[in-house]
């Protein structure tokens, strides 16, 4: 699903945002596939976010975290960060299955500006691809 709007998730210290547009549903044919899961944005930071977290949930439960994303101490200058991840959940059953992606940075927006999907008006553009694997 591609999208435009841009998510800053710089806005507090080791506090976790949901990422507008980064979220999907599918529901499995069989009880024993697994879901891929592939996220990719442009992205972009500056100041001192320290290192950049990520993770994917579906509901409450983590199916994928990456505590150390990226660091960066870049100062007052802009720096480009794209975004990649990808995951493999096993839910085990048929029901529908919901998955959002939430980041987050080390330090607070004082000290950083960090956001995804962020690139010139006219080619904002992120993904996330749902795929079912049979077993």
């Amino acid at each position: 699903t591609p999208f435009t709007t841009v998510t800053n998730f710089g806005s507090g210290a080791n506090t976790y945002y949901a990422a507008s547009g980064f979220a999907a549903s599918i529901t499995p044919k069989y009880n024993n596939s697994k879901i891929i899961i592939t996220i990719m944005a442009g992205g972009w930071m500056k100041g001192n976010p320290g290192a950049i977290r990520a993770k994917i949930l579906s509901g409450s439960r983590v199916v994928q975290l990456i505590g150390i994303y990226g660091y960066s101490t870049v100062g007052t200058t802009y720096v480009s960060s794209p975004f990649f991840i990808q995951a493999v959940d096993e839910t085990g059953d048929t029901s529908q299955q919901n998955y959002q992606l939430w980041m987050a940075t080390e330090a607070n927006m004082a000290a950083a500006d960090a956001r995804i999907n962020q690139t010139a008006a006219s080619v904002r553009s992120g993904t996330i691809i749902l795929q079912e694997i049979k077993v």
